[in-house]
Parts: structure tokens; sequence; C-alpha cells
């Protein structure tokens, strides 16, 4: 990674969400200012009582047979019925405010995404932070050449809660809310069964140090540590023992050993893939000027490259093995009652998160949605039993920490989509096709099964003689009706897509791993082989765009931000060898505009990619790279793009488009998504920009389990390529199938002792 890949700033940050992120997958930290706003994935409101609500047997079959009488609006009302509670919230773990005897002084603030670290500096004091994932610790330093003061205080963002303050340790105790209630309404009233939190910070000075009410006093320092570590447990005892038993084997093992491991660590992951985008010098100013003088037309394909690199270091600092997964903003959030609660909302945003997880070399940060997963699949057997009748398990468009699986309350458009367990599935479809590890499949399967189970269950034949879905949403889209805006048809082209590729992935699975199939298992993967070729499918409309519901339907939004309809394309591949098909996706993204939120964005540019529009592709990582603000308050979407910390905005901050966003810069230059006779097909820049005609990228990851160690175009042309395998395959790559020994590079135009 030669380019300096940094964030950086000369001025404070104006608001939380211009803050500077750090995280070890478990815990968060957001630098805002002089305050270090915590937080740690498994502190969550609720007491986990998510049951289905009573009464709900034989509503989804009622609304199915008001669908086929066309009263498509009564059964859009009638789905409502469904409802629950809504999801539960993730909590902030508390803040700190350091406050030093030179906070007046000028301030330069960078994070420098290789190394993982975040550099403020102010006046005299230098202070350095960064998240360790062997120690578990926010480790926190502050220094000058000459004595400095520092007063650092703890405040807890919840009721109750206690703090100790020793002589050189600082310990808290709290508990979260029992519920977030609809409209913001907070509850403690109760502590039985809710999340418990412990944090301790051992505190080391080369001064005097003295406690306080809240927190301590650091006097005459030239150097200040902090070793900050929190756990979340039901039990608030064990988890203090086990923040302090992290944080004081950091502070034992000490600044420069741990900051040594956490760099060796963390430039192993960042350092996976390399980006280079032409040879022009690096671009001068602040990342925040930089990004308005993109926005008004200036060149600064540099900026590509950091967002790039921003999404692959917000994944691996958000998700790792062991952790919980990424939810609406990652480990981040300040609020008890955040936007839509920060929760997992899985018709696209949660999966967007994952999106450049195999190919942006970052594959077991993806662990922890497999096993969210695992998790609905338990929780979501009754949802799918009682609600539908069906076997297998379901999950509609939000859960939480506890495994929400019922509709949440609102709109039908929003909350009757039971399908969030096929898309997840098809993340383990992704993980096999990238990895080639035949272990995972077998030991994922069982869930991916389940999903499938429930899809099939759920299918009837509809007016054409196809099976479908029938009641079916396409997520938060409506049509007009005379009676009023509906949600509900028999079937609609993201429900189509979802099955079919699922049923697909059943069918490829069990011929890996038949050995371990029996029973009602292998009953199952029969029973899909024959529904498929009566699987309801894409249609495309008189005006050639694709259909997004049964039929021709009037559409309510016309620019709606959601492209559900558009799945086989991009993330999904079922239509990737019809031009027929890939032509009205066309017709259907021109359609719905370049304007969105800024997941949207992101979104449409890996659609473009997908469709080979390089340039379209560009215009749109533009409109992502946009600052919020800028274009003016009349614009649709006006604020959606980034912030000037290049997190995403909706608004307000969600990071799918960040992740989303790597994953389409990458999908711009190799694309492994088709087949032949079994084959991967590599695409090698399949949709690069004009803006982009040199470049060089090394370490993408590729499916059959092969990854592009280097690849180099001049002037749009492939130059040189290197590939490896970590099986033995084969792979159709410039205009030949290639044989790939495991482990063995495969080389093409590279000159004889060329790197």
């Amino acid at each position: 990674m030669p380019q300096a890949l940094k964030l950086s700033y000369d001025s404070p940050a104006a608001a939380w969400h211009e803050g500077l992120p750090l995280g070890n997958g478990r815990v968060g930290a957001m630098l805002v200012g002089n305050r270090i706003e915590l937080n740690e994935d498994g502190f969550w409101s609720g007491d986990g009582n998510k049951g289905v609500p009573d009464g709900v047997e034989g509503i989804a079959a009622e609304a199915a047979e008001l669908v086929r009488r066309g009263e498509f609006f009564a059964a859009d009302q009638l789905l409502t019925r469904l409802q629950g509670p809504s999801t539960q919230a993730y909590q902030p773990a508390g803040a700190f405010t350091a406050v030093h005897s030179d906070d007046a002084g000028p301030e330069h603030r960078e994070l420098d995404l290789r190394d993982g670290v975040a550099t403020t500096v102010r006046g005299r004091v230098r202070q350095e932070v960064f998240a360790s994932v062997a120690y578990g610790v926010i480790a926190i330093r502050w220094s000058a050449a000459e004595p400095f003061d520092l007063a650092l205080d703890f405040a807890w963002p919840h009721e109750g809660g206690a703090t100790s303050a020793d002589y050189d340790e600082l310990s808290v105790t709290g508990h979260a809310p029992s519920t977030i209630h609809k409209g913001g309404g907070i509850d403690y009233a109760s502590v039985e069964g809710v999340r418990r939190l412990g944090l301790n910070a051992q505190l080391r000075c080369d001064g005097e140090l003295t406690p306080a009410t809240a927190g301590h006093r650091f006097t005459g320092c030239r150097e200040v540590e902090v070793y900050l570590a929190l756990h979340s447990d039901f039990d608030g005892a064990a988890a203090l023992e086990r923040a302090q038993g992290d944080a004081r084997r950091a502070a034992a093992t000490g600044w420069q050993a741990l900051l040594d491991d956490h760099l060796a660590a963390h430039r192993d992951v960042m350092d996976r893939v390399a980006l280079e985008l032409g040879s022009a010098p690096a671009a001068e100013g602040s990342t925040a000027e930089r990004l308005r003088r993109r926005a008004s037309g200036e060149s600064d394909e540099g900026l590509a490259v950091l967002a790039f690199q921003f999404g692959r270091y917000l994944l691996a600092a958000s998700s790792r093995p062991g952790t919980q997964a990424a939810n609406l903003q990652g480990i981040w959030n300040d609020q008890v009652t955040p936007p839509w609660n920060c929760d997992y909302t899985t018709n696209i945003n949660v999966e967007m998160n994952y999106w450049p997880a195999e190919t942006c070399g970052l594959p077991e940060f993806h662990e922890p949605l497999f096993d969210l997963v695992d998790g609905l699949a338990v929780t979501g057997a009754e949802t799918a039993r009682r609600m539908y009748d069906a076997g297998g398990w379901c999950c509609h468009h939000n859960t939480d920490y506890w495994r929400l699986t019922t509709p949440v309350d609102g709109r039908a458009c929003w909350q009757a989509w039971p399908m969030g367990g096929l898309w997840l599935s098809m993340h383990i479809a992704e993980h096999w096709r990238f990895g080639r590890d035949e272990e995972f499949l077998a030991d994922r399967l069982p869930a991916v099964l389940g999903a499938a189970r429930f899809a099939y269950d759920r299918l009837s034949e509809g007016s054409d003689g196809t099976l479908v879905t029938n009641p079916a949403s396409s997520p938060e889209n409506e049509f007009v009706t005379p009676q009023g805006n509906s949600a509900i048809d028999e079937s609609t082209g993201m429900d189509a897509a979802l099955v079919r590729e699922l049923f697909a992935f059943v069918v490829e699975a069990a011929d890996v791993v038949a050995e371990t199939l029996h029973g009602e298992d292998l009953q199952l993967v029969k029973r899909i082989q024959e529904a498929l070729p009566r699987l309801a499918g894409p249609k495309i409309g008189a005006d050639g765009r694709l259909l997004e519901w049964a039929d021709e339907r009037e559409e309510s939004e016309p620019h709606h931000r959601h492209v559900s309809h558009l799945y086989g394309v991009f993330p999904g591949d079922s239509f990737a060898d019809s031009p027929e098909l890939l032509d009205a996706a066309r017709k259907s993204l021109e359609a719905r505009g370049d304007a969105g939120t800024g997941w949207s964005l992101a979104w449409k540019t890996a659609l473009w990619a997908r469709l080979g529009d390089g340039d379209r592709a560009h215009k749109l990582l533009g409109e992502f790279l946009t600052p919020v603000g800028f274009r003016g308050a009349g614009a649709e979407y006006a604020d959606g793009g980034v912030y000037t910390s290049l997190l995403c905005a909706h608004p307000p901050f969600q990071i799918d488009g960040n992740f989303g966003t790597t994953a389409a810069i990458a999908e711009m230059l190799v694309q492994s998504h088709r087949t032949v006779d079994g084959v991967p097909v590599l695409q090698l820049l399949p949709a690069l920009p004009s803006a982009w005609p040199d470049g060089e990228v090394r370490g993408l990851r590729a499916r059959g389990g092969v990854t592009v160690e280097r690849l180099v175009w001049r002037g749009g042309e492939v130059r040189e390529l290197a590939l490896v395998s970590r099986v033995d395959t084969a792979v159709r790559v410039l205009g030949q199938e290639v044989a790939l020994a495991a482990g063995v590079p495969w080389t093409h135009g590279i000159r004889s002792g060329a790197e």
C-alpha cells in the first residue's frame, strides 16, 4: 500500500459522525473533539422477550386468497396484523472526556487506515489511539516534550451505574434499558434478563496521578497512558472481572509492545489488498477539502482509493470472528435511542455490510454474519410455523441482538417481507464459492436448508401456473391501486430471484457434501430439484423494463431508493447469461434514476459495474463521494453521500454504503460471477471507467478459490496478471481456460524476474 491512506483534518469534528472510528470487532471508539465515545457489541437494550404474537395463524393464507381475487390493498392491510414489537436498540457504553493544558491550541487529526492508529495533535500535546484485537483494549497515549496537565472524566449515559476511581484505575458497572419503546421511550424499570456492562481503565503516567469524582487528574506529565477494556454480560460482576483482566494484561505489556503487536496484525489485514489508480501525485489538503473540490469538478481519484480502503478498514474494525455482526452503524453509536435502533435490517443493509468480505480479502470477518444466521434459524422456526404454516425458518426485515424474526410494527411494505433468511443464506453460498472449504459448507448447510425448506413450503401455483411466494412484497416499495397503495402481490422480482438462486445453491451444495445429507434433507433437495423449472421467473414489461411485481403495476414512487427487483444482476447472478434480462435491468436502472441515499448510491454503483458500464459506475461513485450539504436542499435525496469523515450518509449515518462502495469498486476491476460449463469466468477490468486508464490492484479474490495476486493495466488494457488458487481448479481468463494447481502462481505478461 504505497499511497498514504489517511483521513486528515485541520479542525475538530463538528459532530459525532465526523469523528474518527476505531474498533477491534467487539469494542468501538469514536474520537470526537476531546471525547472518546465507547461501544461494546453485545450491549443492547431488551431482555430477550421476542415471542410470536398471538392470533397470527392463518393471516398469510387469507392474504394470499385476497391477492388471488385481485384485492391487493385489502391483502396489504390484513398483513399488518402480523406485526409484533420493534427491535431493541444497540447502546452507547459511555464516553471519556480528556482536557489537557494545551486544549486551546490548533488541532490536526488523522486516521491512518493501514496502521489503524488515530492521532490528534492539539498544541504541544499528541494523542494516539488504537484498538488492539489481541489484548481486547482501546489503548490511548498523550505525550509532549514538556510537562502538561490532563483531566480525564467518564460519563455514563444510562440511569444508575456505579463508578469507582482508585489510584491508577477506573471501574464502571451499569446496565442497559430493559426496553426501548417505539417513539423513543426508555424504560429502566426492570433489570431482569438485561445486558450489563463492565468497564475498566488502567492508568499510567510519569507525573502525578490523583483520583477525582468520575475520573482522574494528571499533573506534570510528559506521558499519560490509558488501557481501556469493556465487556457485556448478563452478570455485571463477571463483565467487570473480564474487563479488569484485559486492561491489566495490556498495561503490564506496555505501550510499545502493544503498539508493535497491533501494527503487525493490522497491516497484515490491510496489506492483503492494494489499489493504485493512475500516477498523479497525491492531492493536497484535508479530506474535507478534497471532498468539496471533487464535488466541484476537480479530479481526485485518490479519494476513490481512500473510500475503497476505508470500507475494508471499517469491516475489520466492526466484525471479527467471535463478535456480533456489524449493525447499521457498524459498532459505533452515541445515542440511547439511535436511528432505526441501530439494528440489523435484512432487506439490504446488513447484507451490504458484508459485500466486500469475499472479494476484498476479508473472508474470516464474514463469520459473525454466519453466526447471526445460525441464531435466526433457531428463533425463526416458530415464526415460520405459526405465521406461514411452513417448516424451516424465516426472518422479516429487522432483527437485533436477541434474534427477533417476527414483523415489526409499521407499514406492510416494510414488515410483510419474510425473505431475509434467503438473502442471508446466499452469503454462505458466496463464502463457499470464494473459498471452496467443504468443511465450512457442511457445517453451515443446515441453516441454508432451513431457509430453503421455508421457501419451498411457501410456494403455491400462481395465475400463470408457475410457483410463486404469494403473498409477496418488494422491500419498502408500493404500487398504486384504486383503494390505495399496496405492497402485496402474488410474486415479486426479488422473491423470484432469491428463491431461484437459493434453490440452485442447495442443489450445488448437496452435490458437494452429499455424504452429510440424509432423510428429510435428501427429500428436500429432491423436491427443490423438481420445483426449480416451475419457479416464477423474471418478467419484462411493455416498456422493456424488468417488472418489480407480478404484472405491470403503476409505481407509487418511480425513483424509489430500493432496487430490489435487480437482485439477479447484483449481488445475485441469475441474470448473468441473459442479454435480454440485463438490457431490461439497464432500462429499469435508468428509470429509477441516479439520486439516492448513501447505501442506494453504492448499490447502483455495483449494478452499473455488473452491467459493464464503468463510466456510469464512476459517476455514481462521485455521487456517493459528495459531502452532505453540497447539493442544496432542493435536490432529490439531497444529503445522500458522505460526511467529511467519509462515513456514509443515508442520512443520518449508516455504515452500509461504505461497505457497498468498496464492493462496487472491486466489481469495476474484477468479476467472477459467471460460469461456463461449471468453470468460473474471471472478467478483468469489466467496468473500467475512462478516468482510470492506468492502475494496479493486488489481492482481490475471485470465485473458485482464486486470488488475483496482481493485475496491472495501462491504457485500459491488461499488461500483467498473476493468479494463485487455494485449491486445484480451473478458470476461464483472457480468452482461455487455465488449470490452476493449489498454491502455484500462474502469470501472464510478467517479464522474467519481475515481481
